[in-house]
Parts: structure tokens; C-alpha cells; sequence
């Protein structure tokens, strides 16, 4: 049974089948994990616990607008729900690419008149 994690199921089980007075063996057989992974159980060191992570596994992508543009709307505004809040920045987002592109189609548009011209 190495490798396979023990999912809450089995470690209720193996508690129940405890309580009931069964030994340690038995009731891991009945949960179907080892009597090691019993022993843990009983002794609070659950595997099927997750730790708790401290550190992140990706970058946050709300990192660069969060103190800048989401905080401010939610001291005016803090009513604001995450989906709201979600649906300003994405209209925000895209009018800012709009302007952006708008801006380099017009600088290329006029750099190539002035190619053709010279």
C-alpha cells in the first residue's frame, strides 16, 4: 500500500473500527492501510491532511494591480464583489490594449508614409 495516500474514508474507518474496540490490526485491515499508517492516525500525524504550504507555487497574477488599481475601488467602494472587482480590470485591460494598439498601429502606419515619401 505504499505510495497511495489514505483518504478521510479510511481514516474514519480505521477510528470507528477503534473505538469499537478492535485492535490495531484489525481495524487497519478493515480500512485497508498498514498498521503504521493506524499508529500515525491514532497519534495525530495524518497523511491525509495536507500540509500547510508558507510559501507560493506561482507568482500571484493580481500582484501588480492589487495595491494600485483594486484597493483604491474598495475603500471608495467596499460593497464590491471579487467579480465585479474581477470584470472592472478586464474591461480596464482591455481598453488600455486598445488605446496601446491603436497607438502603435497609428506610429506604424505613419512611420511607413514617411518611409514611402523619403
Amino acid at each position: 500500500m505504499s505510495g497511495k495516500r489514505i483518504t478521510k474514508r479510511q481514516e474514519n474507518l480505521y477510528m470507528n473500527k477503534r473505538q469499537q474496540g478492535q485492535s490495531q490490526e484489525t481495524a487497519a485491515a478493515k480500512g485497508g492501510i498498514s498498521e503504521r499508517s493506524g499508529r500515525r492516525i491514532e497519534k495525530g500525524d495524518r497523511p491525509s491532511m495536507p500540509r500547510e504550504r508558507h510559501w507560493r507555487t506561482r507568482e500571484d497574477p493580481l500582484d501588480t494591480i492589487w495595491e494600485k488599481e483594486l484597493v483604491p475601488l474598495l475603500e471608495r467602494e467596499p460593497r464590491l464583489t471579487g467579480s465585479t472587482l474581477w470584470n472592472i480590470w478586464k474591461t480596464n485591460t482591455l481598453v488600455n490594449f486598445l488605446i496601446v494598439y491603436c497607438v502603435l498601429c497609428s506610429v506604424a502606419s505613419n512611420s511607413g508614409k514617411h518611409a514611402r515619401a523619403g
